[in-house]
């Protein structure tokens, strides 16, 4: 062959393949659905997508760390409890500062807004309503409270400071003893607790109901109060020595508990108008039966 045909020749074959490499997709028979294809090169060139490279920076959500609630293990008790619901009082390393600011307590857990005494004088929670806690160590108890008060009003004094913004506690140091007696006996104990007089902080006082016997003040109770921004409403944190209980309680002992708080809104008199309690009717304060619990953790 010469070397002018051999030229014409290579020219020739390029010529095809590149006609053939421009063909369109060309379908097979027996594909699927679509058809299996063959595609040519400029085809396949064609279909090779430009990379881009995205980088995504996950944004981490922060998952809010929830501490669970503590929940006391209570001790079992001896018999059966009152109906009324158990306050637990936790044991405290260092003694609350009884100075009526509540700085001392994380929390106020129970509330006293059932109404057990003049029901037709009583508005609402904003009438009259608390939230309290309780504690103890080795000195005695220990009481906060938080009232809500639209009204302060308190003139009344000794045996009467219940005729007027008053607080009560409720003790029944021996609940098995006695669990079915519907009556007060020696080792109830049923305490008044005035926040002041005319202003909460002004000469609070504390005074012994029963028992009978031993009937009178407690000035050993240490009681401070403070009126809140609320008008009317106060705090207060009580210190009650064992010594005006009877005596300690031991750690574990259940009793019988009842927390209660009056209500006057007639400035200048003495009258107790409504009261509410943290057990509803038909508790009474000299009934020990209609009391709830108060338990020692610990």
């Amino acid at each position: 062959m010469g070397k002018r045909k051999a030229r014409w020749l290579w020219w020739g074959v390029l010529g095809w393949f590149l006609v053939m490499c421009n063909l369109p997709l060309t379908p097979v028979a027996g594909g699927g659905p679509s058809g299996n294809t063959y595609a040519t090169m400029t085809a396949l060139y064609a279909q090779v997508p430009t990379l881009v490279l995205t980088v995504q920076v996950a944004t981490a959500t922060p998952v809010p760390v929830v501490s669970p609630a503590y929940t006391p293990t209570l001790p079992t008790p001896p018999g059966p409890l009152r109906q009324g619901g158990t306050v637990v009082a936790h044991r405290r390393t260092a003694p609350p500062l009884v100075d009526g600011l509540l700085s001392d307590w994380p929390d106020l857990p129970y509330t006293a807004d059932k109404v057990v005494w003049g029901p037709d004088q009583w508005s609402g929670p904003q009438d009259l309503s608390a939230r309290f806690a309780v504690a103890w160590d080795e000195a005695g108890l220990y009481l906060a409270a938080r009232v809500t008060d639209d009204v302060y009003a308190q003139v009344s004094q000794g045996y009467n400071l219940f005729k007027g913004d008053a607080l009560e506690i409720l003790l029944d140091r021996d609940l098995y003893g006695d669990f079915s007696s519907a009556t007060l006996n020696d080792d109830d104990y049923h305490l008044g607790l005035s926040p002041g007089r005319r202003t909460p902080g002004n000469q609070p006082e504390a005074f012994l109901w029963f028992p009978q016997g031993i009937r009178g003040p407690r000035p050993q109770v240490h009681l401070a109060a403070r009126a809140t921004e609320e008008a009317g409403g106060y705090t207060v944190e009580v210190f009650v020595p064992w010594e005006v209980l009877a005596g300690p309680l031991s750690p574990g002992a259940y009793a019988g508990f009842a927390f209660r708080v009056s209500d006057n809104d007639l400035l200048g008199q003495a009258v107790q108008q409504s009261m509410v309690a943290n057990i509803g009717p038909p508790h009474v304060y000299n009934n020990p039966t209609t009391w709830g619990n108060l338990i020692l953790l610990p």
